[in-house]
């Protein structure tokens, strides 16, 4: 008898923490809906093979740690380099880099969401490189361009650019823009050109031959005044490395030789000899 009692007891509680645990379902204004009981609760929490299977079930790696730290390294450097980077859309500023307001003069919170004309000298040149550089954009190519670029100052500055788009297959994406301030080397190949030819306009007044040799390089240089004396043109000499040694007299050669040799340590000299005409 008492063990009978003991399980009717046991099956008795037994059916209990099932009805418990798997509640009951019903519909209500034509909504079907589940009720969970209180017991419901504490026999899952309590259980001890869930908590378990909870405890030792593999965890999945999680990728915001690791996509912060690349977000916050590829800013470092974006924020460090020399060269202005801009992202755009539509040709508005949605980033620039620390770079790029230095090089224009401006204030990051001035630039953003600003179109991009306004650093064009002009409406002009606006339009003119959006038609030079989109239709190559739109195919994947990488327009690259040197030109006068206005600074938040109103100075004009020269500024070798370079852009890319995001996505040509998609203008929402925008581009990126790359620049350097180029005007200062500008400036000096200029001042360089003008040198040269100052030089040379200088040179070609004397009335007599002058002529350069680089050994190392091989490099050489002839006035036009070569025309008159050997009836040659000044590219064609120098064409042929030993134009000028080959026309000197052979009996002055072994004297020019012997100065040429000293002359490699940098001293100058005077010489006077002869040489064969046509």
């Amino acid at each position: 008898m008492y063990g009978s009692a003991r399980a009717a007891a046991i099956d008795a509680r037994r059916i209990r923490l099932e009805a418990a645990a798997t509640g009951w379902s019903g519909r209500g204004r034509g909504r079907p809906y589940t009720f969970y009981s209180p017991q419901f609760r504490a026999v899952t929490e309590s259980d001890p093979p869930s908590r378990a299977r909870k405890r030792n079930a593999p965890r999945t790696p999680s990728r915001k740690p690791a996509q912060h730290n690349e977000d916050r390294l590829l800013r470092t450097i974006l924020d460090a380099v020399a060269v202005g980077v801009a992202q755009l859309k539509d040709r508005r500023f949605v980033w620039v880099n620390p770079a790029f307001c230095r090089i224009f003069g401006v204030a990051e919170k001035d630039v953003l969401g600003a179109m991009t004309e306004r650093f064009y000298p002009s409406r002009s040149d606006f339009e003119a490189f959006g038609k030079d550089a989109y239709p190559g954009l739109a195919r994947g190519e990488v327009f690259q361009t040197e030109r006068l670029m206005r600074r938040g100052d109103g100075a004009l500055r020269w500024m070798w650019m370079v852009e890319r788009a995001v996505d040509p297959g998609d203008e929402e994406a925008g581009s990126i823009w790359t620049l350097e301030d180029v005007y200062d080397l500008r400036t000096a190949q200029e001042a360089l050109r003008q040198s040269e030819a100052r030089y040379r306009s200088l040179i070609e007044s004397l009335p007599d031959i002058v002529y350069s040799f680089v050994p190392a390089t091989g490099e050489r240089f002839y006035s036009p005044q070569v025309e008159s004396l050997f009836g040659l043109t000044a590219e064609q000499p120098s064409r042929h490395r030993e134009f000028w040694h080959d026309a000197i007299h052979p009996d002055d050669l072994p004297h020019v030789d012997a100065l040429l040799e000293r002359s490699q340590a940098g001293s100058s000299f005077k010489l006077e000899y002869r040489v064969r005409g046509p």
